[in-house]
């Protein structure tokens, strides 16, 4: 069995006696017997099993560091329904046996990062936290793979097989013991205000979201804690509020020296240790054989720096791991900011006058104008896809995720946010937390229900592109907003006006430099993987184990050489990914 990997089997049984339709049921993983992201719970009525970590909204601590244990009392005066639509936050997928009633509950966070995939037949239904565990016998569907080397991970699809499903984020799986019949019903989540009801005071907003953060960090803060420390604002508010906790941060050495700066004096004000390292360049070769069970979503080779963070994580002896994923697009409000990004673009995002809070078409088939891609290849240039097929692949696939989102969003920028989250930003979780959460808790505050419900629900003009982190930071933390932000260069110190004046006057300095001088001190890109002394002999051997890849994509990798592969290294570490993942499902 796969490392780390957990399958829940259900099989039909024709015998009507409760306790042979429970033997029928059972779970099975690959989990160290130490593991600390493994809970089980079980009396007569019940029997609750729970892989990662979460809480309650009045709890004290995170399971499973919890002082006592209520789960199956809570669960006992209430309903599974409503006891998982009680988890204030986490990063989990739990399952609840009801014994009296023959039903099997199954459900992961709000956000839907933590991967459940579920397989049905005519005789039984498997749900794994792995999609290859399900199908070591199956070959690649066509079009997830054309989906996977466009975009590097699949926002649109399930999973690579055409029979394997996801588990949405606003869906809990119900299945019938008896029957073995599997239904999916709607889970409480988030759902945006109308706009004129949406938080526009700044300072009720702010003092909310202080409490939220204090009451979501006094649950961990009193236990070994380990986490990426950057020059963003994401990770400076995670050492802000661990400030002199037993707690230490990891910081790669990232594109320039204002990125280490802001670590080092973030670190230094926080009274945290802070260790330094540089991204391996043999990352993938590294770490490859931890792809079919680390990146649950799948990803690519590109993200290869991601495995080298998980692995310092495991070294820590931390107790968990905290990662401030998303935290930009939830805090910071940049998944609606306008795409066209010219003179006119640079005196609205100065002026404050980027988001306008635009009516959505009532036309749904208008949406995918306002939707966007940024990840995207040109595909258009790639002669071996059927260019036809995959265009109608991905608008199918993009219709049936509008059409999954579509309730509760009243703007053009609520649209262009509930689309990244749910194609970009879940997937970009399971990358790295959701991993880590493999061998220890990985707590992601930007996740705690309380916390998104405030911030998504601020006005879009208050929150957009920093403007409320900065205010945050002015009036709570007023020392971490003299450090300046990496990659913008600006200070929250100074009010937002300077700091976006700063930020476009850094911005086109950055790219004179660029253009004029070669930047020998820079972030790992994937050139350095591509071209990798160190890497070229995993490529040649990946490049001869294409059994299970789809026939038009080993056609071409056969008859193409190193040089016509590179052309786009996204394209290439994409392409060797496949074949990896392909060879792991052997």
């Amino acid at each position: 069995m796969i490392e780390n990997t957990y399958i829940f089997q259900c099989s039909k049984d024709n015998v009507n006696n409760s306790q042979e339709i429970f033997k029928n049921c059972y779970l099975k993983n690959s989990f160290s017997s130490a593991s600390q992201v493994i809970i089980h719970e079980e009396d007569e009525n019940f029997r609750i099993d729970a892989f990662g970590h979460f809480y309650f909204s009045n709890s004290k601590n995170i399971y499973p560091y919890s002082d006592s244990n209520h789960l199956l009392k809570d669960l006992s005066i209430s309903n599974p329904i409503e006891f998982l639509n009680s988890i204030a936050g986490g990063l989990y997928s739990i399952w609840i046996l009801d014994k009296k009633n023959n039903k099997l509950y199954a459900s992961t966070e709000n956000f839907g990062a933590t991967a459940l995939y579920w397989k049905a037949t005519e005789t039984s239904i498997l749900l794994s936290n792995n999609q290859f565990a399900l199908n070591s016998e199956c070959n690649f569907d066509e079009m997830s793979s054309f989906e996977f080397l466009i975009y590097g991970y699949l926002p649109l699809s399930d999973s690579l097989f055409a029979l394997t499903k996801r588990l949405q984020p606003n869906k809990l799986i119900m299945i019938d013991l008896k029957t073995i019949k599997l239904m999916l019903v709607d889970k409480k989540s988030f759902a945006y205000l109308a706009p004129k009801n949406r938080y526009s005071n700044q300072d009720e907003i702010l003092e909310k979201m202080q409490k939220a953060f204090q009451e979501y960090f006094e649950r961990i803060m009193n236990l070994d804690s380990f986490f990426g420390l950057s020059g963003g604002y994401d990770s400076r508010l995670i050492a802000a509020y661990l400030k002199n906790t037993n707690s230490h941060a990891i910081h790669y050495m990232n594109s320039d020296l204002l990125e280490r700066k802001a670590a080092s004096l973030t670190a230094k004000l926080s009274n945290l240790p802070l260790q330094m390292e540089i991204f391996p360049e043999e990352a993938p070769t590294l770490y490859h054989d931890n792809m079919r069970y680390q990146y649950l979503s799948i990803s690519s080779f590109e993200y290869s720096h991601v495995l080298h963070l998980q692995e310092n994580a495991k070294l820590s002896n931390a107790k968990f791991y905290v990662d401030g994923y998303i935290g930009d697009t939830i805090f910071g409000g940049t998944y609606f900011e306008a795409k066209r990004k010219n003179i006119f673009y640079l005196l609205k995002y100065l002026f404050f006058q980027e988001s306008k809070d635009e009516p959505l078409p009532e036309d749904i088939h208008e949406w995918n104008k306002i939707i966007s891609d940024r990840e995207i290849l040109d595909y258009s240039k790639m002669d071996f896809l059927p260019k036809d097929s995959i265009k109608n692949h991905i608008e199918l696939k993009t219709k049936e995720v509008l059409g999954s989102i579509k309730e509760n969003i009243y703007t053009k920028e609520d649209l262009m946010e509930k689309w990244k989250h749910v194609t970009r930003a879940r997937c970009m979780i399971s990358m790295g937390p959701t991993g880590i959460n493999l061998f220890m808790p990985a707590c992601v505050p930007f996740l705690d229900n309380k916390i998104l419900e405030i911030c998504l629900n601020t006005t879009k003009n208050l929150r957009s592109m920093d403007r409320l982190y900065n205010l945050f930071w002015k009036k709570y933390f007023l020392e971490y907003a003299k450090i300046a932000k990496a990659r913008t260069g600006s200070y929250a110190i100074y009010g937002n006006f300077v700091f976006r004046l700063h930020h476009i006057f850094n911005t086109l300095y950055k790219k004179f430099y660029e253009f004029f001088f070669s930047t020998k001190d820079r972030y790992i890109d994937t050139k350095s993987y591509v071209f990798s002394d160190k890497n070229s002999a995993l490529w040649m051997n990946l490049r001869s184990d294409l059994s299970k890849l789809p026939l038009s994509i080993r056609e071409y990798i056969e008859k193409s050489d190193f040089n016509s592969l590179v052309k786009d290294e996204r394209f290439f570490l994409r392409l060797m990914s496949l074949c990896n993942y392909a060879r792991k499902t052997e």
